[in-house]
């Protein structure tokens, strides 16, 4: 490894950790220390928590990052603190973020320092189940406006989207947003807060179990900026398996999926329809009937392509006309 290394020159180093696997293993790192001053992407996955990753690699973070520009942390447990406060000492983990582009935390604690970053273009927070307050991250994509693409699994606290409602962030160089929710909050606020650029693409995912759970629910209210977006909508796919919404229109795309159930009753309906030139579609009783889907035809006045799938026998009572 040291021979490597020394060839390398002055390259940024790529390094990934598996920390449970390492820290029995004293003289693995070894080599590698003198050169952490080096690493430019550092991926550490299989830790308690971040306040003992310095214990469990001794010696790793003796020395500045400077080069440090993308960090991703897979803690294995939540934290019983989701925000420590300011006061609290932050670990060597969180101490090289200075020129961080790509940040990917999972499950870790969420640290002052790294509210102060300002050079992201990727950020994903994922696998948290407890609340976020939804001014503060708002208030964090605020400082980071050159982000691509952000992915979100979280839940914010209700009040706090309420509170912050009338807040919003441009994020013009964005490419695309993926949220996993279990509340329709968690994605109606983003959607609400952030201003969106044309030629993004959204996933929101849902794990809501209630069976009558509307597509409705997860958007903004009004819907006018996303509508605008996406106008004028070019091709619909509402599929049953996976279960999913998929609308795309003036170089955006925005994808409903749905881990369970997802009452959509023509949900693209929600949008403007009369420039669709192609749609595609599972039929299934709980979204659709031969009236639903006749009226549905009848404001596709542009349409070119028509795939229907799962379509009932005639003898079902089901037509079109």
């Amino acid at each position: 490894m040291p021979l490597c290394l020394e060839r390398a020159g002055a390259v940024p180093l790529a390094v990934d950790i598996t920390v449970s696997d390492v820290k029995s293993d004293e003289d693995f790192l070894k080599p590698l220390i003198p050169h952490t001053s080096r690493i430019g992407r550092l991926r550490l996955v299989g830790f308690g928590s971040t306040e003992a990753v310095a214990d469990d690699l001794p010696g790793f973070f003796s020395s500045p990052m400077p080069d440090l520009t993308s960090l991703e942390l897979q803690q294995t447990t939540e934290p019983a603190e989701l925000f420590p406060s300011g006061e609290t000492p932050v670990p060597p983990v969180f101490q090289n973020t200075a020129r961080l582009v790509s940040l990917r935390l999972t499950r870790t604690p969420l640290y002052p320092t790294l509210f102060k970053i300002s050079s992201l273009r990727e950020l994903k927070v994922i696998g948290y189940t407890s609340l976020f307050n939804f001014g503060t991250f708002i208030g964090f994509l605020d400082s980071n406006l050159d982000l691509e693409y952000v992915a979100l699994d979280v839940q914010f606290i209700t009040d706090s989207v309420e509170t912050a409602r009338t807040r919003k962030v441009s994020l013009s160089r964005l490419r695309h947003l993926s949220i996993s929710c279990s509340k329709a909050i968690d994605s109606r606020g983003p959607l609400s807060c952030i201003s969106l650029p044309r030629g993004v693409s959204v996933e929101v995912m849902f794990t809501e179990e209630d069976p009558s759970a509307k597509l409705g629910s997860f958007l903004p209210s009004p819907l006018t900026p996303i509508r605008e977006l996406l106008t004028p909508i070019t091709v619909v796919k509402d599929q049953l398996t996976p279960r999913e919404v998929h609308l795309s229109g003036n170089g955006s795309v925005f994808t409903f999926r749905s881990e369970n159930s997802l009452y959509t009753r023509a949900g693209f309906l929600l949008f403007s329809t009369t420039l669709v030139r192609e749609i595609y579609i599972d039929f299934h009783p709980h979204a659709y009937t031969d009236v639903g889907l006749s009226n549905a035809m009848k404001r596709l006045p542009a349409l070119e392509t028509l795939v229907i799938s799962r379509l009932p026998r005639p003898s079902s009572g089901c037509s079109l006309r």
